[in-house]
């Protein structure tokens, strides 16, 4: 299957458009509703395949932050993380599934949400579980470089700092949803940039700015200094214009 997919994914990028400079992709977050209908009809681009595996990590930073959370009997502050991707994120997704002929995980994704409307947490593990694997199992077929992988870790991260800056004033959390999900975010850029070299060890110091996912009130919560200064290097590192290969072919 995962052979099937990657051929598919080699045709895709074979006729897709010329690579991107990585200050264009580093900036395109979110694609317009007009470009999104270009995808439903048109192979996708290089770009386009970025995008995808950075908002199938956003889900998975959401699912992550659930799963723990119902680990520490938080099922309240659970059932907001997993009803947020497939209320938010998740029609972003569907041009892409269009274009490779999947059915998604929207099926998953449901089943996990209304596990918390039937008060049914016991069965979330396993839920949890299957969901991460439909989602990994589709970041894992992308075509991505190493430097493409890299991309989705900046993004990843300039996303949770934007969140961590949300949810945390003068060293204390005044928005937990948005902490929480800034430590997701973390998360998955760990879990992309584990064979990417140094910034592995660099997300991983970052990661102890979250004293836990529900801190006391009274925790005094660092500034971002950390995070900031990985997010510099990395920007230095993709701006260069000798790296460009963000996707690769497959024969």
């Amino acid at each position: 299957m995962v052979d099937q997919m990657k051929k598919r994914y080699g045709v895709i990028i074979f006729c897709s458009f010329l690579l991107a400079p990585f200050s264009i992709v580093l900036a395109d977050d979110h694609l317009s509703s007009e470009q999104e209908e270009k995808l439903s009809s048109e192979p996708l681009s290089c770009q386009a395949v970025v995008d995808f595996g950075y908002k199938l990590s956003l889900v998975n930073g959401h699912l992550w932050a659930a799963s723990e959370l119902v680990s520490q009997n938080q099922f309240e502050l659970a059932k907001r993380h997993s009803k947020h991707p497939s209320e938010e994120i998740y029609t972003e997704l569907l041009p892409y599934f269009k274009a490779i002929e999947s059915r998604g995980f929207s099926e998953e994704l449901s089943r996990l949400s209304n596990l918390f409307d039937a008060n049914n947490t016991v069965n979330f593990p396993a839920a949890y579980s299957a969901t991460k694997q439909r989602i990994d199992r589709h970041f894992v077929e992308l075509p991505l470089s190493d430097d493409g992988k890299r991309v989705i870790v900046y993004k990843l991260l300039s996303q949770a700092l934007t969140e961590f800056e949300v949810g945390v004033r003068e060293g204390s959390v005044t928005d937990l949803q948005e902490y929480q999900d800034a430590r997701g975010f973390a998360e998955m850029a760990g879990d992309i940039a584990s064979d990417l070299g140094p910034v592995a060890k660099g997300i991983e110091r970052a990661k102890t700015l979250w004293v836990g996912l529900v801190p006391q009130t009274d925790q005094k919560i660092d500034e971002p200094i950390i995070l900031r200064r990985i997010l510099e290097r990395m920007k230095a590192v993709l701006d260069d214009e000798s790296r460009k290969t963000l996707c690769v072919g497959l024969g």
